[in-house]
């Protein structure tokens, strides 16, 4: 069975802890937790969506879902990985998906910067095992320079010395789920989940 868990990031303006700010840790805290979730093609079974996704006013919003089968969800820990956040995070117990509010699939992709076309082309083949027409076909309206249009998430790279970097994320409409499998921050431009 299909279920979700809903995070509902609860931000304090006054001390100055801000949405943006704990949706970094949150999806710092996920991605933590989807490497250990990932089998051993380097896969994971589980994908996120932002309800409240808005590219005109570049935001996130303040809702995650965490979707996938009810065995891999639960799987994870997210309450203890995220008790150092209990204070701006409300977790809530697996449900079911409401299939009367589904509406398609969606997906999320990683916009990169600062690569070329062709660069994200050969990518795409080579990690994706696209075939070159369809990488074309899916970079072929690609421009690095429309990288501000995209909502961000600011993470922390614990690989390369704690540096800040931007996380740019595109929502697609799917008709379809795809195949299935994300990446360690439970996204992937060919999978989407359940819409609603």
């Amino acid at each position: 069975m299909r279920k979700y868990v809903k995070l509902t990031l609860l931000p304090d303006d006054a001390a100055g802890i801000t949405t943006p700010m704990v949706m970094g840790s949150v999806m710092g805290k996920l991605h933590r937790l989807f490497v250990q979730a990932k089998d051993d093609r380097g896969y994971v079974p589980l994908g996120i969506s932002f309800p409240q996704y808005d590219k005109e006013k570049k935001t996130l919003g303040s809702i995650i879902h965490v979707i996938g089968d009810e065995s891999d969800i639960a799987k994870l820990s997210i309450r203890p990985a995220m008790a150092s956040l209990r204070d701006y995070v409300h977790i809530t117990d697996a449900r079911p998906i409401p299939a009367q509010r589904v509406d398609g699939y969606v997906a999320y992709a990683r916009v990169r910067h600062g690569h070329s076309r062709e660069k994200l082309i050969r990518r795409s083949i080579k990690r994706r095992g696209l075939s070159r027409e369809k990488a074309e076909q899916d970079y072929k309206n690609y421009d690095r320079r429309q990288f501000p249009q995209y909502p961000f998430v600011m993470l922390r790279s614990r690989s390369t010395n704690s540096r800040n970097y931007p996380l740019y994320l595109k929502k697609v409409l799917l008709d379809d789920p795809g195949t299935g499998w994300f990446n360690t921050f439970g996204i992937s431009p060919a999978s989407g989940v359940e819409n609603f």
